[in-house]
């Protein structure tokens, strides 16, 4: 009973420890934001740096109870937030991946992006705002005003961060001429003003004008899509280009029949998402006649790099038409390939196996012979035979044989 009750103590002195570090700093000068590019759970680029829209950035843990309740709040919430945008990155996402995307199903809302890879943002951040810290209680909440300035920050649970919002992130501009209203963005605690007792005026937001560029993938590193402001360098939208990372032909083995063949491509991303063939070209070379034929993929648009594959086009197999037994000896005969062939070789043994030591060949080099004799070997012996038929290719210079398929098995008893 002590242990539960001392258990239960220490539970509420913990909470309470939470609370207690809500509101950090009532006379807060607006600080300069940090430029920071965070991964969503979909693979986009969300800048923290973007001018023009507010911003609320929820440093999490998915196994922090008070994060939980916090951003179930905008799951449920009814209130506007058009010009705002909040988000939510978890700082230890590569240790709790599977916890942060389950954590994202349960209280996943269209009204906040999800990031990760964070830690180091959500460090930087603190630190900018209560220099040489060196712990902070989760979550930590950051509120950036349009002007791309810290406003405010809490640490621990904030039950009142919708309200906080309208505070110091109004989720609409005043209208030009109105003279201000409600939905007006409240100067924070320590602003400089002007003689009037009002905020400086705002420099004059101009119209971005955007131009999109594409850094391409290569073999081994991402690439990007980045849209960005001529004018003043404002990123307003960032995607990753992924690298392609496995790169397959369907098949790697052919049987020869006087077709071309054209071994269809699959290629994959880091990600393990498949390459659509827009992005690449194939051109195949050597790939009709027994040998080695090659596939070069070259790739394209948001890709760069090319690829040398190759694969093998072998000659077509025989069979053994007759076996027979022979005084310590066997006969066979086969049916003839003359066609892209050069020969044949016969694997005999006294292991069903043809485990090495058992085993012996015999290379048949004309491919118009269509039998053979083979004596001196043991009385009264159980053989197994097969054949196989090869061609003489050069490949880089030197004479190689391409062989085809073994034939099926056959077993002879030799005589005495």
């Amino acid at each position: 009973m002590k242990k539960r009750f001392m258990a239960l103590f220490l539970s509420l002195l913990f909470l309470l420890g939470t609370v207690a570090e809500v509101y950090a700093a009532e006379d807060f000068t607006p600080r300069e934001n940090l430029n920071y590019n965070l991964t969503a759970l979909d693979e986009s680029i969300v800048s923290t740096a973007a001018k023009g829209r507010s911003k609320v950035l929820i440093f999490f843990s998915s196994g922090c109870y008070n994060c939980k309740y916090m951003l179930g709040l905008f799951k449920n919430t009814t209130k506007p937030l058009d010009d705002v945008d909040v988000i939510a990155a978890e700082l230890n996402y590569g240790v709790e991946k599977e916890r942060t995307e389950a954590f994202y199903n349960q209280y996943g809302t269209d009204k906040v992006t999800y990031c990760y890879g964070a830690a180091a943002a959500g460090w930087a951040y603190l630190d900018a705002v209560q220099p040489d810290s060196y712990k902070f209680t989760t979550p930590l909440v950051v509120y950036i005003n349009r002007n791309n300035q810290i406003v405010q920050y809490t640490t621990g649970m904030d039950r009142d961060i919708l309200n906080h919002i309208e505070t110091y992130l109004p989720t609409s501009s005043p209208e030009d001429g109105d003279g201000g209203d409600s939905s007006e963005e409240k100067p924070a605690p320590g602003t400089d003003t002007g003689s009037d007792g009002n905020p400086p005026e705002k420099e004059p937001e101009h119209e971005h004008q955007y131009k999109t560029t594409v850094n391409q993938a290569t073999l081994s590193k991402n690439g990007s899509v980045e849209k960005k402001c001529t004018e003043c360098g404002f990123v307003a939208d960032t995607k990753v280009i992924y690298y392609p990372k496995t790169i397959k032909l369907e098949k790697t083995e052919y049987t020869y029949n006087g077709k071309i063949c054209k071994p269809s491509v699959s290629i994959t991303d880091s990600m393990g998402n498949k390459i659509d063939g827009n992005s690449y070209s194939v051109a195949y070379s050597k790939n009709k006649n027994v040998g080695t034929a090659t596939a070069v993929i070259k790739f394209k648009g948001n890709y760069s790099g090319t690829v040398k594959k190759t694969f093998t086009i072998r000659p077509k197999a025989t069979s053994i038409s007759r076996l027979s037994a022979k005084s310590k000896g066997i006969s066979l005969k086969w049916k003839k390939q003359t066609s892209q062939v050069t020969g044949y070789q016969i694997q005999y043994s006294t292991s069903s196996k043809f485990t090495k030591g058992k085993t012996s060949i015999v290379t048949v080099n004309k491919n118009k012979t269509t039998s053979r004799t083979i004596s001196r070997l043991k009385a009264k012996k159980k053989y197994y035979v097969r054949i196989r038929t090869y061609k003489n290719v050069k490949i880089n210079g030197k004479t190689l044989k391409i062989y085809s398929n073994w034939s099926k098995t056959k077993t002879v008893v030799t005589k005495r």
